[in-house]
């Protein structure tokens, strides 16, 4: 019992010193450009792709900002199919950004496998998650075959059951991404001109109208939904904002 209780714990440490290990490899880079979106996805991920998307088409007339913070399509095209998802939304009434957020955070885009070969960002591949629950594996084998566990009744079985859910446990878990030390000296030095280029970097609180910043709100945390704030008062909002309905 105590041998298996520290084989246990000999596993644990092998998966995560096995995963530590796959995370430190420096991936291959391609040398391709990036652009705004791949830029925006390193800087906040899938929500900062999105704000920044927003904040071009802003920019450009393809959506305007209402007093609320509300965003409505003006009927000009968009240039990405990101931004046509965008304007989809935002067509038939005026949407909020945090619903913006909501709604496409889990669209499909190519925006981390273009970053993958751009040795940008690494994550776990499935034959990867595999050899990190393979220690879990042998020890479940060794200790159904071991007639010690067997005879310890349900503490022998509860060992089993810790051991199998902790390997499932370590093959389901969700993908992450982690930026290359590429990636973290890219952010450091790039400079980006124009809505989306601010916002891509600094977050909605960068739109250079700061009017249309306050009505924006704040930007969402990586892979995490975000509040909005309207302008408040009575006063509405000048600059970029336009009439409420």
């Amino acid at each position: 019992m105590l041998v298996y209780g520290i084989a246990f714990l000999i596993a644990l440490a092998v998966s995560m010193a096995v995963r530590h290990w796959f995370w430190a490899t420096a991936p291959t880079r391609s040398g391709l450009p990036l652009g705004l979106a791949e830029i925006a996805f390193l800087a906040g991920r899938t929500n900062r792709m999105i704000e920044s998307a927003v904040a071009d088409l802003i920019e450009r007339g393809a959506l305007r900002v209402q007093h609320s913070g509300s965003l409505r399509a003006t009927g000009k095209p968009g240039w990405t199919a990101l931004e046509e998802r965008i304007l989809e939304h935002a067509g038939p009434r005026p949407v909020s950004i945090d619903f913006l957020r909501q709604e496409l955070r889990r669209a499909d885009t190519d925006v981390p496998d273009v970053l993958r070969k751009q040795g940008m960002l690494r994550s776990e591949n499935i034959g990867q998650k595999l050899v990190i629950v393979l220690p879990f594996v042998v020890l479940l084998v060794i200790g159904i075959e071991s007639p010690v566990l067997a005879e310890a009744g349900p503490i022998g079985w509860a060992l089993l059951v810790a051991t199998g859910y902790t390997g499932l446990m370590r093959l389901s878990m969700p993908d992450r991404y982690s930026l290359s030390k590429a990636a973290k000296s890219l952010l450091r030095t790039v400079t980006l001109a124009g809505a989306g280029g601010l916002v891509a970097l600094g977050g909605l609180e960068a739109f250079p109208d700061p009017v249309v910043a306050a009505a924006l709100g704040p930007s969402a945390k990586p892979n995490d939904g975000g509040s909005t704030n309207g302008c408040g008062g009575d006063s509405g909002c000048g600059g970029g904002c336009g009439g409420g309905d």
